[in-house]
């Protein structure tokens, strides 16, 4: 009720009972009846519908792509995403509606994005709380742990099995079905099997996607050893290669810093992708579908070097190798290094990544000065991004970070922002800000996050919430490492804790807006002034 299409739809049958409406017609009404809890009237509606048109096989396999596209829109939910996996089951999977490569990939895409926005929720509980998010209760128990592991689950689940029926039926994945397939936090083993189909048995040619779902599988897996030999034996075989290839590898590294692998060797040589490129490199003609040219070539030799220099470095070292490389090709003419992804030159997301581990290693600020350094000589720009990495770098360091920040940091900001329009002026000087506040929180010095909070005010810029939030997520870090420390840890960070608890509070006043819809302000007290003009 409310909705025209139904009003519509509800008129129309009205008048005529015994009409059968087409494919076109059942496209537009299916939300409005989802919508309206009329499930039971769709799906016989599509019943119908698939009795009558089943023996125009592409006709029908056309309309279902079609319900897939409708049912997994933005405008959509995921409620109807589900909705769409039930006709899947019902009509695709038992043969009753041909397959297509489009059934699969339209699905696959849709659980793709469902898992990767609950991802996105999941990521911001744990790092913010469930306070990030503006809801009452009832409403917040939709974002909490165990929910979005269980989406994030099921999503995969689902994605593995259309995967798996698409090779069942001898339907050729495309190379957003094989990255998306690699999104599935899977082992090593399951990653390297699906790349050497993808691209031995149905030729899906290297592109940088797929170097990127694959690298970046490998990273989550904790195989650095096979990420890196993957990078080195196929990255030249990519048409038009960039300074974003690399940077994958640089971000998947940076990663694996900050883990309890940071120290740990790569063997390349004998790693999971090593041995399966050379397995397929043989010239076996049994092993390759005859789709695939057998003079393809299957490894490349342009970055033996690289991979040699990469044998037996710790994912530390290697990112500080592959950085210095992508550096000094900044100095070096074409004719030095061969192929094009040998002369790919670092850029300032290079810089960005290698900041980030320069924090975790726990950086001097010599070393931090003399990086600082060597972007500004490369003549890289020093934006937002790149100024909230560098003042993050130094940790816990705040009076490195501070003085970083008035000698050289806000004067090249203010320089950047001098060439761009005001609002993005503005927005480039806050993320600079926001690395400031996260500092503040791994030092517990929520009394300078309160006059830095003062400091944006007085420059015309809103300290909110964005600010509090880099606060705590420095916070955070600060309390894991205390928590590590032992006895000794806890009671400074108890010590800590009395200390900023009132200068936290007065930051949280500071950086909140307040907004009647905003229910997580619901129970807060309030006063009312009432200002009167003098007589």
């Amino acid at each position: 009720k409310g909705n025209p299409t139904l009003e519509n739809w509800d008129a129309l049958k009205a008048s005529n009972p015994n009409i059968q409406p087409d494919r076109y017609a059942i496209d537009l009404a299916m939300l409005p009846l989802l919508q309206a809890g009329r499930t039971d009237e769709l799906l016989s509606l599509i019943r119908t519908y698939v009795a009558e048109n089943g023996h125009k096989v592409d006709e029908a396999s056309n309309a279902f792509e079609v319900f897939f596209i409708t049912l997994s829109s933005d405008r959509a939910g995921t409620t109807w995403t589900d909705f769409a996996w039930s006709l899947f089951d019902s009509f695709i999977e038992p043969g009753i509606i041909k397959a297509t490569d489009r059934h699969f990939n339209v699905l696959i895409r849709a659980y793709a994005k469902q898992r990767n926005e609950a991802m996105f929720f999941l990521e911001q509980n744990r790092l913010y709380g469930e306070e990030f998010f503006n809801s009452d209760e009832e409403q917040r128990d939709l974002y909490s742990e165990q929910r979005l592991e269980g989406i994030i689950a099921l999503a995969e689940y689902r994605m593995r099995k259309l995967f798996s029926q698409m090779l069942q039926r001898c339907i050729v994945p495309s190379d957003y079905t094989l990255t998306a397939q690699l999104d599935c936090h899977l082992s090593s083993s399951e990653i390297t099997t699906i790349w050497a189909q993808g691209l031995f048995e149905f030729a899906i040619p290297v592109q940088s996607v797929t170097m990127s779902g694959v690298v970046t599988a490998y990273g989550y897996a904790h195989d650095l050893s096979s990420a890196c030999s993957f990078f080195c034996n196929y990255a030249p075989l990519i048409h038009n290669p960039d300074v974003a290839d690399w940077n994958v590898v640089l971000s998947v590294l940076a990663k694996e810093c900050t883990t309890e692998h940071a120290k740990v060797p790569m063997n390349l040589n004998s790693s999971l992708a090593n041995t399966a490129a050379h397995w397929y490199a043989q010239p076996n003609k049994e092993l390759i579908r005859s789709g695939v040219p057998l003079n393809m070539p299957y490894i490349s030799n342009d970055l033996d070097e690289v991979r040699s220099n990469l044998e037996g470095k710790t994912p530390v070292e290697a990112i500080h190798y592959l950085f210095d490389y992508l550096v000094a090709n900044h100095n070096m003419t074409d004719e030095r290094r061969g192929s094009k992804i040998t002369q790919i030159k670092a850029n300032s997301q290079s810089f960005c990544i290698l900041a980030t581990v320069m924090h975790h290693t726990n950086s001097t600020v010599g070393e931090i000065s003399a990086f600082s350094k060597s972007a500004k000589d490369l003549n890289l720009p020093f934006d937002g991004r790149f100024v909230n990495a560098l003042v993050r770098s130094y940790g816990s360091n705040i009076d490195g970070a501070f003085d970083a920040w008035k000698n050289e940091l806000r004067p090249a900001l203010l320089a950047f922002g001098s060439n761009i329009k005001p609002a993005q002026k503005s927005r480039h000087l806050q993320m600079g800000y926001y690395g400031l506040a996260s500092v503040c929180g791994r030092a517990a010095r929520a009394d300078l996050a309160l006059r830095l909070a003062y400091a944006m005010e007085a420059e015309g810029l809103k300290a909110r919430e964005t600010f509090l939030r880099s606060y705590h997520a420095g916070k955070k870090e600060y309390e894991e490492k205390k928590k590590a420390a032992g006895p000794l840890g806890k009671i400074l960070m108890t010590s800590a804790r009395a200390t900023a608890g009132s200068y936290e509070n007065l930051l949280s006043i500071e950086c909140s807006q307040y907004d009647v819809s905003d229910k997580r302000r619901a129970k807060d007290k309030r006063i009312r002034i009432i200002l009167k003009k003098n007589q």
